[in-house]
């Protein structure tokens, strides 16, 4: 989690802090998920995603957010109330940070904090009973804000890695001409930084004169970790905080590990499939257990505009070849960026199968929303009642309405001709003319189905024709022309067309290649999109679902 503590950043800093949370977020390895937070302007946080495009964005919300900001010199326009009442909003959103991060089930947790600190000094702080109720009353409970939030992230057990984005600060740390630094608070706000890292078993990255390479290194720290596990001698089922200790006998190094872990609470019984698929889809965080992936895409539905979501469920590995019979909770929920619930979607599903040659289990499940024109995020879940797992995975997606804007591409769906993988459930009516895939490896004895969904709104930007490419490296190897469908979209006020194609396969080696669909729009622009896609020598699971009914939604 990235939390970018806007409340506590000037203005001076917003593109270097830009630049380096950029590198940072390019930096990530690819199997990392990363939500991002800014304290101040929730609006433009983002949720879990693991689309590095996605996430780059964020750079460029912060010029949004910076302008609020107390300088190291506590000058006004701020007051010691603002003051106040901005730290009390850093040290929430790390304790709300900390409370979903909480029932995730990823091994590692980790907490990237950007920010240039507070100016509050614990030896500044009164002591003992106080005449008036003033600033100095406010500085204590600034302090048992900060307390409470270290409490609570030391027991979720995620570590803080603090950043100030100003390098090394000087005379730039406040506003106004460039005059005598004022080093007693820049020395409080660094110490606040070094707190939040050393009372969480991160690091703190202070006085770095390279923030980039700092957060390269806070990267690299992540990616290198031990678990270790152990049965205590004494268990405690009292929900209670136990302390744990982690020494090594080798001199010279220091360990950073969890302080200690929530023991299990007295027994009161195991939820139900119910209760666990409204956790997950309450959570803000992605879970595991059954693996989940899915897919979502805007598209002409009847005469409007829907979601096409397609999620794909994996199985432990089973027995070879084992008959499957299960009930599936299957749950979609659409939340903005306030939290807010916009829509959400429950169902269940009955299915019996057989699994695959090498024990492998998946289906897919479709589903179709109307959404509002704004940014949200889906979160999907699914639990499975007969084996008690669960997963959820989240997929950000922007819906906004952009008026008077040129056209739009804004998604390719890739399915094959004949051999299908097991659904639960067809592709709702109206949406794609065959199954989209998640997994996009494909067979040289397939053929290749694609459907591409153009929005426009004057008729200028109508498009007049399609092709699609299919590149290997740099050269194309296949190149054809595309059909091009008019949809009828009820009031006008949006135009769509799709784009669709069947392309053969067998002329192509085994390899990486580059699908790319482009359409010529009648002013003579060019608008296209590309998607990586894989062919190999062998096919999917065969898991057959020759009975599969969908249930009565709750």
């Amino acid at each position: 989690m990235l939390v970018i503590d806007d409340l506590h950043i000037i203005e001076h800093f917003v593109v270097h802090t830009s630049r380096v949370v950029r590198e940072f977020l390019l930096s990530l390895p690819a199997q990392d998920r990363v939500a991002v937070v800014f304290v101040g302007r929730s609006d433009l946080s983002e949720d879990f995603t693991a689309d590095p495009a996605r996430l780059v964005h964020v750079a460029d919300r912060i010029r949004d957010a910076l302008g609020f900001a107390p300088d190291a010199a506590d000058a006004p326009p701020s007051t010691w109330r603002d003051r106040t009442r901005w730290a009390g909003a850093t040290a929430d959103v790390l304790k709300n940070v900390a409370n979903a991060l909480t029932g995730s089930s990823y091994s590692r947790r980790a907490i990237v904090y950007v920010g240039e600190g507070m100016t509050y000094r614990r030896s500044a702080a009164p002591a003992g009973p106080m005449s008036r109720p003033s600033e100095a009353i406010a500085t204590l409970d600034v302090f048992d804000q900060i307390e409470s939030a270290f409490d609570r992230l030391r027991k979720a057990g995620v570590p803080v890695y603090t950043l100030d984005p100003r390098g090394i600060p000087g005379c730039d740390a406040v506003r106004g001409p460039c005059g005598p630094p004022p080093w007693v608070n820049i020395h409080a706000q660094q110490q606040m930084l070094r707190e939040f890292a050393e009372n969480t078993g991160g690091r703190a990255f202070v006085n770095q004169p390279d923030a980039v390479a700092a957060m390269r290194e806070i990267v690299a720290d992540n990616s290198h970790f031990y678990l270790v596990g152990y049965y205590p001698s004494s268990v405690r089922r009292d929900g209670g905080f136990q302390n744990v200790t982690v020494r090594v006998n080798r001199p010279g190094v220091e360990v950073r590990a969890r302080a200690g872990y929530t023991a299990t609470p007295p027994e009161r019984g195991t939820p139900s499939s119910v209760e666990m698929l409204g956790s997950l889809l309450a959570s803000a965080v992605p879970a595991t257990g059954l693996g989940v992936r899915a897919l979502a895409a805007s598209t002409p539905v009847g005469t409007g505009v829907g979601t096409l979501i397609t999620i794909e469920v994996s199985y432990p590995s089973v027995a070879n070849r084992s008959t499957l019979r299960d009930e599936i909770e299957f749950g979609v929920a659409a939340i903005d960026r306030e939290g807010r619930v916009l829509r959400e979607t429950r169902r269940v599903y009955r299915f019996s199968g057989t699994s695959s040659a090498t024990g492998a289990v998946s289906f897919l499940i479709n589903e179709v929303l109307q959404l509002p024109a704004r940014p949200l995020t889906l979160r999907l879940a699914v639990v499975s009642r007969t084996l008690g797992h669960r997963g959820a995975v989240h997929v950000p997606m922007d819906l906004s309405d952009r008026s008077g804007s040129r056209p739009e591409m804004r998604a390719i769906l890739l399915g094959r001709a004949g051999r299908q993988p097991p659904a639960l459930g067809s592709v709702p009516t109206g949406t794609t003319p065959f199954q989209p895939l998640i997994d996009h490896a494909f067979a040289p004895a397939d053929t290749l189905r694609v459907h591409a969904p153009v929005f426009w709104r004057r008729d200028e930007d109508a498009p007049g024709g399609a092709t699609i490419e299919i590149r290997r490296a740099a050269a194309i190897v296949i190149e054809t022309a595309a059909a091009l469908e008019r949809a009828a979209l009820a009031g006008g006020e949006r135009l769509a067309a799709t784009i669709s194609a069947g392309i053969p396969l067998g002329d192509l080696l085994p390899g990486d290649y580059v699908l790319v669909v482009r359409t010529r729009l009648r002013s003579g622009a060019v608008i296209a999109r590309s998607l990586p896609f894989t062919v190999a020598a062998s096919g999917t699971s065969d898991l057959s679902v020759p009975r599969a009914a969908a249930l009565p939604a709750r």
